[in-house]
């Protein structure tokens, strides 16, 4: 199924869904990030009452809805890691594809050899710095508990159950495709929330220790992926957008 940036801007306006695309760190951004989606979706639909016949699905209508609604974001918002992970989130839905599964896989295994001080499975050597770094990292670990164990059984149940007036009015610019928001939630749930254990190793490293460990990160990725420049420019995507 094909994912774009309206598919977001309904699941962040929604009180549904929302809660559970951010994690606890960005919440108090939360309900401006509703409010800013809301405006949004209103703009996109223009008082019609069928997205899939209302909303211009060309790349240039596509781009310029995008580029409005995250100039507003980080206009309104002073939480640079809340606009990050909607960048991601945009990203992931934008590129359902195999290339940034690679790239993923190839940054999450990256972190874990360097957890693990796995250093044969690494091309740059671990001076003191990283293992600075790791030993920081290291009681934080490597997955971060989230809402993965919603399958989708139980999304369909939380959004037939939803009552709020605005999921309501969702459910009903949708209802031609009554699953594609559950849909895109479950991708996101899937994918959204694979790196950010990453945010989380952040937190516990000083600003000079987050610049090297993205730039050991960002090498190992330009070297392990040389071969196949689709994947190196997901991982490069990935790496500017932590």
């Amino acid at each position: 199924m094909i994912f774009s940036i309206y598919d977001l801007i309904f699941l962040l306006s929604s009180d549904c869904f929302s809660p559970y695309l951010f994690e606890k760190p960005h919440r108090p951004s939360m309900e401006e990030i509703r409010r800013i989606a809301r405006e949004t979706s209103l703009a996109i639909m223009a008082d019609s009452v069928c997205y899939f016949e209302t909303a211009d699905f060309s790349a240039e209508g596509i781009a310029g809805v995008q580029q409005r609604f995250l100039a507003q974001l980080e206009t309104s918002i002073d939480d640079t890691d809340a606009i990050k992970k909607t960048k991601r989130l945009i990203r992931i839905l934008e590129n359902v594809d195999e290339q940034r599964t690679l790239a993923e896989n190839f940054l999450a295994s990256t972190c874990a050899h360097l957890y693990w001080l796995n250093t044969a499975c690494l091309t740059q050597a671990l001076d003191d710095i990283l293992l600075g770094i790791a030993a920081k990292v290291e009681p934080v670990g490597l997955t971060t508990p989230a809402a993965h164990s919603l399958d989708w059984s139980a999304i369909k149940v939380l959004w037939q159950n939803a009552r709020s007036e605005w999921d309501g009015y969702l459910k009903s610019i949708t209802a031609e495709v009554p699953d594609g928001l559950c849909s895109a939630f479950k991708h996101l749930l899937e994918d959204g929330q694979a790196l950010d254990f990453i945010h989380h190793w952040q937190q516990v490293l000083n600003p000079d220790e987050r610049r090297y460990l993205m730039a050991f990160l960002s090498r190992e990725g330009e070297q392990g992926l040389a071969i196949n420049p689709r994947a190196r420019d997901e991982y490069r995507a990935m790496i500017h957008a932590l």
